[in-house]
This record gives structure tokens, C-alpha cells and sequence, in this order.
């Protein structure tokens, strides 16, 4: 039992610092920088930036790619499908994320290891820092670039791709745009529907959805009304 406890204690602590890493690999380092110039401390921060820094660049790799699918899926009510080919490709990712971030690491860090001004070790630092995660910045980059390119193209309430020229000033296909503006601010029947799948058909997952639809269905109403003023 207590091995299972202690399992279980260093994933937690192993899962926290991956999903603090950004932060804790650059703040910290920065900080002894500037507040302990030349301490012995720092090429142990450096070979632990070189070292673990990949295994967060990795970690955070899969996240910023799989994020979107989980995001969309759980906004339409569907789901991921999780087979054995979901899991191959995720640890592909990391695989490949892993290999990028050590590679450049190295290329970046090494050549500078043993600097001796505290603004040389800051710069080390912040190159570094660069290179540990350029596959989620190239990542990211890649997306803000597809998306600055395609322009818009999709409907931004119900996601589907209908062309530039069949959206309107809000950015919505003609079904969205109607269904906006026909929802009422003060609908009985609907709250009515609403009340008896809650608390007679006992769904309330179902009566969340309707009243999250409701609310989505508000706002792009006063966002098309406040575009045609």
C-alpha cells in the first residue's frame, strides 16, 4: 500500500511540474540571475533547464495539439475517439516534440555553457528557454498562420465552413443568423421545456444544453442587432 501512495504522490508531483514548467524553467532561473550573479547555483539551473526541459517541451506539445479536438468535441456535444490509433499518434507527438526540443537545446545551449557575465547567463537563459519549447511556438505560429491565410471561413456559432461570402457582419452562416434572431429574450414555452426536462424528465445535462443554447442564441442576436445600428 504504501508503494501504491508513493506512486501515485510522485505522479501528482511529476504532473504538476510539467504543467508548471513554462513558468518555473524561465522565472526561476531569471531570478537567481539576477539576485545571485555568479552562484554556483546556476549551471545546475542550466543542466536542469537541458535536461528536464524536453520532457515539458513534450507535455505541452501534446496538449496545445490535442486541446482544440477535446475543446471542439465538448462544445457539439460529441466525443474522441480513443483507440489505440489516438494513442500511437499522441505518443508520436511527444516522441517527436521530445527529439525537436533536445536537439535544439543542445545546439542552442551547449556552445555558451560556461559564460561568465550575469547578462550573458540571462541571454543563455531566454535562447535557451526559446529553444527547450520552439515546438509549441512553432506549433502556434503554424495556427495563427493557417488562420491569417484561410481568413474567415467558417460559421462562429455553429463551426461549419460555408465561405466568406455567406457569412454576415458578425461572422454567421444565414441558418445561425436567423435562429439568433428569432430567439425571443422572454420565451415561456421554451423555459417551460426547459423546467420539465429538469425536474420531470429528470435530464439535466439535456436542460443544460437547452439553456447554454439559449444564452449562445441571446448573445449573437444583440451581436447581429448591435451590427445592423
Amino acid at each position: 500500500m504504501d508503494a501504491i501512495l508513493r506512486f501515485i504522490w510522485r505522479s501528482i508531483l511529476t504532473f504538476l511540474f510539467l504543467l508548471c514548467a513554462p513558468a518555473i524553467l524561465l522565472i526561476v532561473p531569471l531570478l537567481v540571475v539576477h539576485y545571485f550573479p555568479g552562484d554556483d547555483t546556476i549551471g545546475l539551473l542550466k543542466v536542469l533547464l537541458g535536461v528536464f526541459g524536453p520532457f515539458a517541451a513534450s507535455f505541452w506539445f501534446l496538449l496545445s495539439s490535442e486541446f482544440p479536438k477535446f475543446y471542439a468535441a465538448a462544445r457539439d456535444g460529441g466525443h474522441v475517439n480513443g483507440g489505440i490509433g489516438f494513442h500511437l499518434k499522441a505518443i508520436g507527438k511527444m516522441v517527436f516534440a521530445f527529439l525537436m526540443s533536445g536537439a535544439l537545446a543542445f545546439y542552442v545551449g551547449a556552445p555558451r555553457f560556461h559564460v561568465a557575465s550575469a547578462d550573458s547567463d540571462s541571454l543563455w537563459f531566454v535562447e535557451m528557454y526559446f529553444a527547450v519549447f520552439s515546438p509549441i511556438f512553432l506549433l502556434l505560429a503554424w495556427r495563427l498562420l493557417k488562420r491569417a491565410c484561410a481568413g474567415r471561413q467558417t460559421c462562429r456559432w455553429c463551426r461549419e465552413t460555408v465561405g466568406s461570402a455567406n457569412l454576415d457582419y458578425v461572422g454567421l452562416c444565414s441558418p445561425c443568423h436567423d435562429a439568433a434572431l428569432e430567439e425571443k429574450e422572454i420565451d415561456e414555452e421554451q423555459e417551460a421545456w426547459i423546467h420539465k426536462v429538469k425536474y420531470e424528465l429528470h435530464d439535466k445535462a439535456w436542460a443544460s444544453d437547452l439553456r447554454r443554447g439559449r444564452r449562445e442564441a441571446l448573445k449573437w442576436k444583440r451581436r447581429v442587432l448591435s451590427s445592423l445600428t
